[in-house]
């Protein structure tokens, strides 16, 4: 699903702005950040995901118990 490649890209990304930041702390180390961008960002896009086919299936819903009472 495209919506969760750009969200685990966007993730990385934005995790990889603490990298330059010189506070010597272990999870600053190169490919952490990065890392844990990406998991928060496929996080976020599952959850976008799921919401959003849960609305659609409820959106749905109504429709086809409407289609099924006509028959």
């Amino acid at each position: 699903c495209s919506l969760l490649f750009h969200a685990t890209v966007l993730g990385a990304w934005v995790g990889a702005w603490v990298i330059p930041l010189d506070w010597e702390q272990a999870w600053q180390d190169w490919p952490v950040p990065c890392f844990l961008g990406a998991l928060g960002g496929y996080f976020a896009g599952s959850v976008v995901f799921v919401l959003k086919l849960w609305l659609t299936l409820r959106k749905g819903e109504g429709q086809g118990s409407e289609h099924l009472k006509q028959h």
